[in-house]
């Protein structure tokens, strides 16, 4: 199923939240954010290289890149266990 259709179906829900269409969009994020992780990494590695202040710019850039995957994966990984299709059996609906 696509993105767009797993949208489309939610929408046809009438907003209500149908596990097996948000799940696979809540897994769909771990790609672009492990490219982000890339990207962040590498201008940590190319700050390095550069002269002050340039290198301390870029390098604070990279570590605020950073600092916003962890709370996007922390906010995925709470989607993950709340809309994930077998959460009884796995124990993710109890506290």
């Amino acid at each position: 199923m696509s993105k767009t259709s797993n949208v489309v179906s939610i929408k046809q829900n009438h907003g209500r939240i149908d596990e097996t269409g948000l799940f696979p969009l809540v897994q769909n994020m771990e790609e672009p954010l492990t490219r982000a992780t890339r990207f962040a990494t590498a201008l940590a590695m190319i700050a390095e290289t550069l002269d002050e202040p340039d290198g301390t710019t870029v390098q604070q850039l990279a570590w605020s890149i950073m600092d916003e995957i962890k709370k996007v994966e922390q906010q995925r990984s709470f989607l993950i266990r709340l809309t994930h299709p077998k959460r009884d059996e796995r124990g993710f609906g109890k506290r």
